[in-house]
């Protein structure tokens, strides 16, 4: 959704789920499917505006982060897991000049924003062409549920 300013300048906001590898495979959906979908939503965003992107992402990027140029960014995260999307994600910031803000640095690192039994992992991301936020969490939160953490963004 494109939101606009005072100024005129639009803004562009947004939410992503992509279902795991698993249930996508139960319904009969192949992975290039379901990211040719999300590619072809985001890429009604203009590539050199102001955007933000949230959502389920369901894969691990670890540490990574994306690079633009000269600029680098480093990201910290709990989950140091690299699953099997997570170049696709990266390359996908690269793309749209999105920075992960779940770990940004500086600022607190990426915690797991899912946990069921003993698996946790950081799959939910807030992703941002404006690197000068992070993400802070409500620990309350984090405490009280179980699938799903309620993510801000610091501004």
């Amino acid at each position: 959704m494109g939101i606009q300013g005072s100024g005129g300048e639009l803004f562009w906001i947004g939410n992503v789920y992509l279902p795991p590898v698993t249930n996508l495979k139960t319904h009969g959906i192949e992975e290039e499917v379901a990211r040719h979908a999300i590619e072809d939503i985001i890429g009604a965003i203009p590539t050199h505006s102001r955007s933000l992107m949230c959502g389920d992402w369901n894969t691990c990027v670890g540490n990574l982060h994306p690079k633009f140029g000269e600029t680098d960014i480093l990201r910290c995260s709990l989950d140091t897991t690299v699953g099997t999307r997570a170049p696709w994600v990266i390359d996908t910031c690269e793309q749209k000049n999105w920075y992960i803000l779940n770990g940004i640095q500086p600022g607190p690192p990426a915690l797991y924003t899912y946990e069921k039994g003993d698996k946790k992992s950081c799959i939910d991301y807030i992703l941002s062409t404006d690197p000068t936020h992070y993400v802070e969490y409500d620990l309350n939160t984090l405490g009280n549920l179980s699938d799903h953490v309620m993510l801000m963004t610091k501004i």
